[in-house]
Parts: C-alpha cells; sequence; structure tokens
C-alpha cells in the first residue's frame, strides 16, 4: 500500500504576538508614565516595545516558523527568510503516512540528529 507523504508544520499560537503586543503597551506605557520626565528612560521604554512590536509582527506575518517532510526540514530565520535542509534518502520511509508507523515526534529526532545538528 502506498501513501502520500507526510508533512508537518509547527506554528506560532495565535496568542503568542498578542501577548507580545500587550507587553509591549505596558512597557510604552511604564515608560511615559515612570519615566519622571527623564527622556532616556521614555527612549528605552520605547525602543524595548517597538522590538517588542517588530517581533510580534513577525508572528503574524510568518506564522509557520518550521516545516518538515519528505523533502527535508525547513526553519524561518530572522525576520521571514527561511533556510531550507534538503532531505536524505533514508528519511523518506519515515514521512511517509503510516509507514513503520513513527510517530512525528520520533521523526523529528531523528531528523534533527542527521540534518539540524
Amino acid at each position: 500500500m502506498h501513501s502520500e507523504p507526510l508533512e508537518l508544520t509547527w506554528r506560532v499560537a495565535g496568542k503568542v504576538p498578542a501577548g507580545k503586543i500587550a507587553v509591549a503597551v505596558l512597557i510604552g506605557a511604564a515608560g511615559l508614565f515612570l519615566g519622571d520626565g527623564d527622556p532616556v528612560r521614555l527612549v528605552l521604554a520605547l525602543l524595548a516595545a517597538t522590538g517588542l512590536v517588530g517581533w510580534a509582527v513577525r508572528d503574524l506575518v510568518v506564522p509557520v516558523r518550521l516545516t518538515a517532510g519528505p523533502d527535508g526540514v525547513g526553519v524561518v530565520t530572522g525576520f521571514a527568510a527561511g533556510t531550507p535542509s534538503p532531505g536524505t534518502g533514508s528519511s523518506r520511509s519515515a514521512w511517509t503516512a503510516g509507514a513503520t508507523g513513527a510517530s512525528a515526534a520520533s521523526c523529528w529526532r531523528s531528523t534533527r540528529a542527521t540534518r539540524c545538528t
């Protein structure tokens, strides 16, 4: 029996960017209200908040951070640049649905040991 290749994706949960944005708002408010008129504190708080918002935007624009399939593993690095790792012939049977009954976790461990070190 021949089965279709299995492609797995791991994505950022929707509450993670929402949490980052909420913390950015809190940091910005703290810098504004607790800065005591010191511009350095305000600028540092706004820089930290801007960094968190940028990080949250990345999670919203490219929610899929990791893919694994018969052709290899793809990892998104930086803001949104992908880094594909070509697959090896030995892992192809592990990624077909139902072949040997291997779970995604065991396939990920074997893939990480061979291609993601």
